[in-house]
């Protein structure tokens, strides 16, 4: 009698947990720079934009999609060689 184990959609390991910063903005124009600079230099960058207090926004300029926290170490590193002030955070974070 052989036991049938429904295929997982997602493994753990391939999970996207962690992201880097690159820049937070209140203004879209900075962001947008920011990320055009990015994606010059060949990285995938993307907006997440942020409500604050006091109907204030935020636009955090991110890059890298990992599962393994060192990963995005690494990338955030190399970001900071460029002048950036990268650091590394949790991909569902606000």
């Amino acid at each position: 009698k052989k036991e049938t184990v429904a295929p997982k959609a997602e493994s753990p390991k391939n999970e996207v947990k962690y992201t880097v910063q690159a820049g937070a903005f209140k203004s879209q124009k900075e962001a947008d720079a920011l990320k055009k600079k990015l994606e010059k230099k060949g990285y995938k960058a993307y907006i997440k934009k942020i409500s604050t207090t006091k109907n204030a926004k935020l636009f955090k300029v991110r890059t890298g999609e990992f599962a393994d926290r060192a990963d995005a170490d690494a990338l955030a590193e190399k970001l900071k060689k460029d002048g950036l002030k990268a650091f590394v955070t949790a991909k569902n974070e606000k």
